[in-house]
């Protein structure tokens, strides 16, 4: 788990008989919910008055009815509450309309009863806003701001909000609803949602939550739709942190903060669950973005933007100068009938600790990070991904794993590969970094050339104290543990079915003379030019010899052909095979076969070979 240098102690909300729900907010807003105790403070808006456009305000009762004639509205009220029971309703002309509602008094607003409309809303004071857990708004679109915007902005369609000197925060507890394709944005220094936001699923128009933190952002909003937003001016300890739900399923979910400057203390946190699941094939959006330099996010809960019946899985996006994963996040972006989609950490995570299969398959998002096994992992579940390719290697020739990956002693069982025409295939399919302490039970991997079961290609990686059991098969360079070698391998073994057509060995199918392998075991059932060790080892030009060294001990291999040895296959660049400080002596009559194909002189083999029973030279 990665430890986190931010630590926001934050206070537990407490309920209270009124159905209020008490929560650490700034002075003002915590100064409201006290005197909220009182029942004779729960009031409908008061003292409104129309500054722009056309429009009435009548009020009876519990009921405020808002009757808008313009496209656009903006009234100044002294308060805007709403109680408990009460009902604030803006009729509008249609849901591209928008009111605006500013607060001109001293007090924070409370919403804890019902706001309906058929547009959008603004609701603007920079005292402070709750929307409590009684709290029902069902609404085109809504925006509550702490930040102010004149009215000649609003008029002009230039929505940019800014910190006029007082600023307080935002929090929901209640239940914020906007229609199919509309949005909700909350935007102040500290947003904070413990309650429930969620955009309708549609067929043809995705909604938007957005949840800045900063002190100055500006929207672009077109026929009822949030487009884009920008936040230009960040806050010195500005907060975005989800508790509860979002939802947005085929939409876009944002939670996003900016600094004031470097020294300011910048947060993005997810404890609950954000889901924009994909509909009707259209892809669902999640991103939690702190400042580059200084900021941070931290992901617990859930972040699912997964495809659980049509279409591919959508995109998850955690940037910031630190983004925490901890152990107990849920991040999918799975398909049950399409491809999965994209979750890009950027820059760099330092430490995550992997528990569950989903979370192993999303390394490629990241493949320059530190990586630890927190438990066994059964991927017998792969089986039936992709339709039927299964696992997706970690890793590619191009852009290879870079990171590390430390399996603790843990097991990845039951892996399925299956991707015949494809190359470099393995759970990690190109590999220049650091791989250790895992193993590999009951793995089925297939794939074209350069196939093993730990890794595809390694290139200029290491490799230490890993094993790999079950089935490997490709047609060229396959090996049980690793197709192509070009780094370093140690304290390794591999045991099953290895199979292919050219350079096939039972731990590395294709070994470079830059290659090493020290301290192996493997047992190897293969066809035609089958190496026991290796398949095929090239010196290249000039020649760079390949060294083996230490104890190898190789079993199962069949009585040699023309083109199979207990060691290697093949030796096309006629180097030198050092089998350099093996402790044992050759304990039988041995010929060059033994070895290698073509023959090496024997004068050139240091050290001895553990070959099995039976099995003698020619």
């Amino acid at each position: 788990m990665l430890q986190n240098n931010v630590d926001r102690p934050r206070l537990k909300a407490s309920s209270c008989s009124n159905g209020f729900d008490a929560l650490n907010l700034s002075p003002k807003l915590l100064a409201l919910s006290l005197s909220l105790l009182s029942p004779l403070v729960f009031a409908s808006p008061v003292g409104g008055n129309i500054s722009a456009g056309t429009g009435a305000i009548d009020q009876a009762g519990t009921s405020t009815t808002i009757t808008q004639q313009s496209q656009s509205l903006a009234i100044d009220w002294q308060s805007f509450n709403v109680g408990t029971g009460e009902t604030v309703n803006f009729i509008q002309p249609n849901v591209f309309s928008i009111a605006l509602n500013r607060v001109l008094g001293q007090d924070p607003s409370s919403i804890l009863g019902n706001l309906t409309a058929n547009g959008q809303v603004f609701i603007i004071n920079p005292n402070g806003i709750l929307f409590g857990s009684t709290a029902q708004v069902n609404v085109g679109g809504l925006t509550a701001s702490t930040l102010n915007i004149s009215d000649a902005d609003f008029i002009t369609g230039n929505f940019s909000f800014s910190n006029g000197g007082v600023a307080g925060d935002i929090t929901n507890q209640g239940n914020l609803t906007a229609v199919e394709g509309g949005y909700i944005a909350l935007i102040a220094p500290k947003v904070v949602n413990e309650g429930a936001i969620t955009v309708t699923s549609g067929t043809v128009n995705s909604g938007s939550v957005l949840m800045a933190a900063g002190d100055q952002v500006t929207l672009t909003l077109n026929n009822g739709s949030l487009l884009s937003y920008t936040l230009d001016h960040g806050a010195i300890d500005a907060l975005a942190e989800n508790k509860q739900l979002i939802q947005a399923d085929g939409g876009q979910i944002i939670l996003t903060a900016k600094a004031a400057d470097v020294l300011s203390n910048v947060v993005v946190n997810n404890t609950g669950l954000i889901q924009a699941q994909t509909v009707q094939n259209i892809g669902g959006v999640i991103k939690l973005l702190s400042d580059a330099q200084v900021g941070a996010v931290n992901v617990s809960g859930t972040l699912d933007a997964s495809a659980p019946d049509t279409g591919n899985g959508g995109f998850i996006e955690t940037s910031a100068a630190i983004v925490t994963v901890q152990d107990s996040a849920q991040i999918t972006v799975q398909a049950a009938n399409g491809l999965a989609g994209l979750w890009l950490i950027n820059p760099t995570i330092i430490t995550s600790s992997i528990n569950n299969l989903h979370q192993l398959q999303l390394m490629s998002m990241d493949l320059t990070a530190n990586y630890t096994l927190g438990a066994d992992i059964d991927a017998t579940a792969t089986s039936t991904w992709n339709s039927g390719a299964g696992f997706v290697p970690v890793g590619t020739l191009s852009t290879p794993f870079t990171g590390s990956f430390d399996g603790l002693g843990y097991t990845i069982s039951n892996l399925t590969i299956n991707q015949p025409t494809s190359n470099h295939i393995g759970l990690f399919g190109g590999n220049a970094g650091t791989i250790s302490n895992v193993g590999l039970v009951g793995t089925s991997v297939t794939g074209n050339s350069n196939v093993g079961g730990l890794v595809g290609t390694n290139t200029s990686g290491s490799i230490i104290n890993c094993y790999a059991t079950g089935s490997v098969t490709g047609s060229s360079y396959v090996g049980g543990l690793v197709g192509y070698n070009g780094g370093g391998i140690s304290n390794t073994y591999s045991t099953g079915t290895v199979s292919g057509n050219d350079g096939i060995g039972g731990l590395v199918g294709y070994n470079t003379g830059n290659g090493t392998i020290i301290n192996t075991n493997v047992t190897v059932v293969g066809s035609t030019q089958v190496g026991g060790l290796t398949g095929s080892i090239n010196g290249g030009t000039p020649p760079q010899f390949p060294t083996f060294s230490g104890t190898f001990t190789v079993t199962g291999i069949s009585m040699p052909m023309a083109s199979e040895s207990a060691i290697v296959a093949i030796n096309s660049a006629f180097s030198p095979l050092s089998l350099a400080n093996h402790p044992n002596p050759v304990n039988r009559s041995v010929m060059p076969n033994d070895l290698a194909q073509p023959s090496i002189p024997m004068s050139l083999v240091q050290g001895g070979i553990n070959l099995p029973d039976g099995m003698m030279g020619r």
